[in-house]
């Protein structure tokens, strides 16, 4: 897989595992975009902007509001607040790590009253979101698959930079120049020095004794010898 395309049409849903898909999206190492058609309401929102890029449809809507629990009776204690606030801080939280909004701005957009009838918060409509610093662009389907080839290449394109550095080591490392001299029943790696002496690399013999040399051990400098002779 070379990116992820992630197209949004929703009402929203369970808010912890709406917050873990956004958070498994965001750690990803692949370029992502998003695409919201239709509406990405509630949870979808956090999801939306966990992309590497994140668009909307002209028509589409975002709705950003409190959080609130379904199908459980609330019972009114400060326990039962507070945990709803730590809740509510992550998801903010996480919508301003991931895109342009501000912290002041999204809680404002979530407590406003007076837009909704039956509910606070608020109703983007796609421009309205991209001026609001959620959504990066207004766009279509083919907007969205254009910008994911363009983050792709561009993911390709710092993947061979990286490749040809390490290539680049690699060459230097294979211009070491080795000779080989005669030692004991083997004989010593040895790499060339610009001084004319030689640092052992490595010792090859098939007697056991030699390896017990202490002046053989990888690593000690070796002068006064010729090529092809022992030391």
């Amino acid at each position: 897989m070379e990116g992820l395309l992630l197209l949004l049409n929703t009402v929203g849903g369970d808010v912890e595992a709406g917050l873990a898909i956004a958070e498994l999206i965001a750690g990803m190492s692949k370029p992502s975009v998003s695409i919201v058609l239709g509406g990405g309401h509630s949870i979808a929102v956090p999801i939306a902007v966990s992309c590497t890029y994140s668009l909307i449809a002209s028509t589409a809507t975002m709705t950003i509001h409190p959080l609130r629990l379904t199908g459980m009776v609330v019972v009114g204690t400060q326990q039962t607040y507070e945990y709803l606030d730590r809740m509510q801080d992550r998801v903010i939280k996480f919508v301003i790590e991931h895109s342009k909004m501000t912290e002041e701005g999204f809680r404002e957009m979530m407590f406003r009253t007076g837009e909704l009838m039956r509910d606070i918060g608020t109703v983007l409509v796609g421009e309205d979101a991209v001026k609001s610093g959620l959504i990066d662009e207004v766009g279509s389907l083919s907007s969205a698959i254009r910008k994911l080839d363009e983050l792709i290449a561009k993911k390709k394109e710092e993947s061979k930079g990286k490749g040809e550095v390490m290539k680049s080591e690699a060459d230097e490392v294979k211009e070491v120049e080795l000779i080989y001299l005669k030692a004991g029943s083997g004989c010593l790696a040895v790499e060339m020095m610009k001084d004319g002496s030689g640092k052992i690399v490595n010792l090859i013999s098939s007697d056991p004794n030699d390896y017990m040399n202490p002046s053989w051990a990888p690593g000690n400098v070796v002068k006064g010898f010729q090529v092809g002779n022992g030391i």
